[in-house]
Protein backbone atom coordinates (compact mmCIF):
# COMPACT_ATOMS: atom_id res chain seq x y z
CA UNK A 1 0.00 0.00 0.00
CA UNK A 2 2.75 2.48 0.91
CA UNK A 3 4.72 1.67 -2.25
CA UNK A 4 1.75 2.77 -4.36
CA UNK A 5 1.49 6.06 -2.47
CA UNK A 6 5.20 6.75 -3.03
CA UNK A 7 4.77 6.39 -6.78
CA UNK A 8 3.05 9.80 -6.82
CA UNK A 9 6.11 11.74 -5.59
CA UNK A 10 8.07 13.54 -8.26
CA UNK A 11 11.86 13.60 -8.47
CA UNK A 12 11.77 17.28 -7.49
CA UNK A 13 9.80 16.46 -4.33
CA UNK A 14 12.23 13.65 -3.54
CA UNK A 15 15.26 15.98 -3.87
CA UNK A 16 13.53 18.57 -1.65
CA UNK A 17 12.87 15.87 0.95
CA UNK A 18 16.53 14.80 0.90
CA UNK A 19 17.62 18.41 1.44
CA UNK A 20 15.16 18.77 4.31
CA UNK A 21 16.45 15.53 5.78
CA UNK A 22 20.00 16.93 5.74
CA UNK A 23 18.87 20.04 7.61
CA UNK A 24 16.99 17.89 10.12
CA UNK A 25 20.06 15.71 10.67
CA UNK A 26 22.14 18.81 11.46
CA UNK A 27 19.55 19.99 13.99
CA UNK A 28 19.42 16.56 15.61
CA UNK A 29 23.22 16.43 15.74
CA UNK A 30 23.14 19.59 17.85
CA UNK A 31 20.43 18.19 20.15
CA UNK A 32 22.23 14.91 20.81
CA UNK A 33 25.46 16.76 21.55
CA UNK A 34 23.66 18.73 24.27
CA UNK A 35 21.45 15.94 25.66
CA UNK A 36 22.24 12.29 26.33
CA UNK A 37 18.62 11.19 25.79
CA UNK A 38 15.48 12.90 24.53
CA UNK A 39 12.00 11.79 25.63
CA UNK A 40 9.12 12.45 23.23
CA UNK A 41 5.66 11.07 22.53
CA UNK A 42 6.13 8.19 20.07
CA UNK A 43 3.50 9.10 17.47
CA UNK A 44 0.44 11.04 16.51
CA UNK A 45 -2.84 10.31 18.30
CA UNK A 46 -4.56 7.11 17.25
CA UNK A 47 -7.06 7.49 14.41
CA UNK A 48 -10.73 7.64 15.24
CA UNK A 49 -12.50 4.32 14.91
CA UNK A 50 -15.40 5.89 13.04
CA UNK A 51 -13.21 7.23 10.21
CA UNK A 52 -14.57 6.15 6.87
CA UNK A 53 -11.14 5.28 5.49
CA UNK A 54 -10.89 1.53 5.14
CA UNK A 55 -8.54 -0.72 3.27
CA UNK A 56 -11.28 -1.73 0.85
CA UNK A 57 -12.00 1.86 -0.16
CA UNK A 58 -8.39 3.04 -0.09
CA UNK A 59 -7.86 2.30 -3.76
CA UNK A 60 -10.75 4.55 -4.79
CA UNK A 61 -9.60 7.50 -2.66
CA UNK A 62 -6.56 9.66 -3.31
CA UNK A 63 -3.71 9.01 -0.91
CA UNK A 64 -3.85 11.38 2.05
CA UNK A 65 -0.66 13.11 3.02
CA UNK A 66 0.45 11.46 6.26
CA UNK A 67 1.12 13.72 9.21
CA UNK A 68 4.74 13.57 10.38
CA UNK A 69 5.29 12.02 13.76
CA UNK A 70 8.27 11.33 15.97
CA UNK A 71 8.80 7.89 14.43
CA UNK A 72 9.76 9.76 11.27
CA UNK A 73 12.45 11.63 13.20
CA UNK A 74 14.43 8.47 13.92
CA UNK A 75 13.79 7.03 10.48
CA UNK A 76 14.97 10.16 8.70
CA UNK A 77 18.03 10.85 10.86
CA UNK A 78 19.15 7.36 11.80
CA UNK A 79 19.39 8.06 15.53
CA UNK A 80 18.54 5.13 17.81
CA UNK A 81 15.21 5.04 19.63
CA UNK A 82 13.23 2.84 21.98
CA UNK A 83 9.55 3.02 22.97
CA UNK A 84 8.03 2.17 26.35
CA UNK A 85 4.37 2.07 27.44
CA UNK A 86 3.30 5.03 29.60
CA UNK A 87 -0.43 4.64 30.11
CA UNK A 88 -3.77 4.72 28.34
CA UNK A 89 -6.05 7.36 26.89
CA UNK A 90 -8.69 8.56 29.32
CA UNK A 91 -11.68 8.60 26.97
CA UNK A 92 -13.25 5.63 25.22
CA UNK A 93 -12.12 3.84 23.22
CA UNK A 94 -9.09 3.28 25.45
CA UNK A 95 -5.80 3.15 23.54
CA UNK A 96 -2.32 2.55 24.92
CA UNK A 97 0.09 5.50 24.78
CA UNK A 98 3.84 5.44 25.02
CA UNK A 99 7.01 7.39 25.51
CA UNK A 100 9.91 7.26 23.07
CA UNK A 101 13.54 7.82 23.99
CA UNK A 102 16.09 8.97 21.41
CA UNK A 103 19.80 8.71 21.99
CA UNK A 104 23.11 9.57 20.47
CA UNK A 105 24.23 7.71 17.35
CA UNK A 106 25.93 4.40 18.23
CA UNK A 107 25.02 4.80 21.92
CA UNK A 108 22.22 2.28 22.19
CA UNK A 109 23.59 1.12 25.55
CA UNK A 110 22.51 4.41 27.14
CA UNK A 111 19.04 4.00 25.68
CA UNK A 112 18.78 0.51 27.11
CA UNK A 113 19.84 1.79 30.56
CA UNK A 114 17.31 4.67 30.46
CA UNK A 115 14.57 2.37 29.20
CA UNK A 116 15.31 -0.20 31.90
CA UNK A 117 15.32 2.49 34.60
CA UNK A 118 11.97 3.82 33.34
CA UNK A 119 10.47 0.33 33.23
CA UNK A 120 11.79 -0.42 36.73
CA UNK A 121 10.28 2.80 38.11
CA UNK A 122 6.83 2.25 36.54
CA UNK A 123 4.46 -0.65 36.07
CA UNK A 124 2.91 0.36 32.73
CA UNK A 125 4.49 -2.62 31.01
CA UNK A 126 2.48 -4.94 33.28
CA UNK A 127 -0.91 -3.28 32.69
CA UNK A 128 -3.42 -4.05 29.96
CA UNK A 129 -6.14 -1.85 28.55
CA UNK A 130 -9.65 -2.51 29.90
CA UNK A 131 -10.69 -3.68 26.44
CA UNK A 132 -7.86 -6.24 26.27
CA UNK A 133 -8.69 -7.49 29.76
CA UNK A 134 -12.39 -7.87 28.94
CA UNK A 135 -11.63 -9.73 25.71
CA UNK A 136 -9.31 -12.16 27.49
CA UNK A 137 -11.83 -12.80 30.26
CA UNK A 138 -14.60 -13.45 27.72
CA UNK A 139 -12.73 -16.35 26.11
CA UNK A 140 -13.30 -19.86 27.36
CA UNK A 141 -10.44 -21.20 29.45
CA UNK A 142 -9.46 -23.61 26.68
CA UNK A 143 -8.79 -20.68 24.32
CA UNK A 144 -6.88 -18.40 26.72
CA UNK A 145 -3.50 -19.98 26.20
CA UNK A 146 -1.73 -22.01 23.57
CA UNK A 147 -0.42 -25.42 24.57
CA UNK A 148 2.25 -27.00 22.44
CA UNK A 149 2.50 -30.75 22.37
CA UNK A 150 5.64 -32.57 21.39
Amino acid sequence: MRQKACAFYSAVDYIKALRLCTVLMEEIRWAVEVYDVMAVPPSNPAPRLDDDATLSSAASKPAATPEPDTFDLGNMTGIPAIVQPRGFTTVPPVFPVGIQFYGKPFDEATLFRVSHAYESATDWHKRRSPLAGAAAAAKPASQRSVHLTG
